[in-house]
């Protein structure tokens, strides 16, 4: 007998992980991550409006060469930059103050900002509770100052600028949803949002291009159990993959 019991057993969030052995980046590990996402699909939920699930996405390897052909800014060699993707407002005001506390706070914390980026998106996509409440997604780049820095010590430094512009931002008078910062790493970046599996990379026109490879794909499709779904709670991780509240 045990100690299972059915009665006990619920839904709850689907990840998955596609990863090469060797460590090289590969556009077949991305189209494999996707079509796992896809796959997931019965492990997340949605609400009245079908097409507005609880959230899904994907972490990957920062695309390199990719971004290399959609930053106007020169960047730095691979592994020695940062990459940050945000959450913004669609009031142009609101959000002009904030793209300005962004590089105010980088500028402070001894970066060297390189640039912005607005993420090309599908907004007919989406259901209709998430087109309204779409934020504006852009990619920053940042650099140290410093010439040679190894990989740990600027992570370390880019968790540290996260948590500077996070502070800021509050203390100027916005809330996470006029700000989110999906990520910012010099390692990884993460593509998600408010919608289901399959809606991710029809939203996502960069997760469509053959120059962005990774060789690993981490992915979550979110069953919402004791929070409301928004764009910022969806895939709630920056590296560490989970299939339950951790309350």
């Amino acid at each position: 007998t045990g100690l299972y019991d059915p009665q006990f057993e619920h839904d709850a969030c689907g990840v998955g992980f596609v990863g090469r052995l060797d460590g090289s980046p590969r556009r077949e590990v991305v189209e494999q991550g996707l079509a796992l996402l896809g796959n997931l699909a019965h492990r997340g939920a949605a609400g009245a409006d079908a097409d507005s699930g609880d959230g899904a996405g994907i972490l990957l390897k920062i695309p390199d060469a990719f971004l290399r052909e959609k930053f106007d800014a020169q960047l730095p060699p691979a592994g020695s930059y940062g990459l940050g993707m945000a959450f913004m407002p669609q009031d142009g005001a609101t959000s002009q103050t904030l793209l300005d506390l962004v590089e105010h706070q980088a500028a402070t914390n001894g970066w060297r900002f390189l640039g912005w980026r607005e993420v090309p998106v599908d907004p007919d996509s989406l259901g209709r509770t998430a087109f309204i409440s779409r934020p504006v997604i852009r990619q920053f780049a940042v650099a140290p100052a410093e010439e040679e820095i190894d990989p740990d010590t600027l992570e370390r430094r880019l968790y540290v600028l996260r948590k500077c512009i996070e502070r800021e931002a509050v203390r100027a008078g916005y809330n996470r949803d006029q700000l989110y910062l999906v990520s910012l790493s010099g390692r990884t970046v993460i593509y998600k949002g408010m919608m289901m599996a399959s809606q991710l990379p029809r939203f996502y026109r960069d997760l469509s291009d053959h120059l962005v490879e990774s060789p690993f794909a981490i992915v979550h499709q979110r069953y919402s159990t004791n929070t409301f779904p928004s764009w910022r709670l969806a895939q709630p991780f920056r590296g560490l993959a989970h299939n339950g509240e951790i309350n």
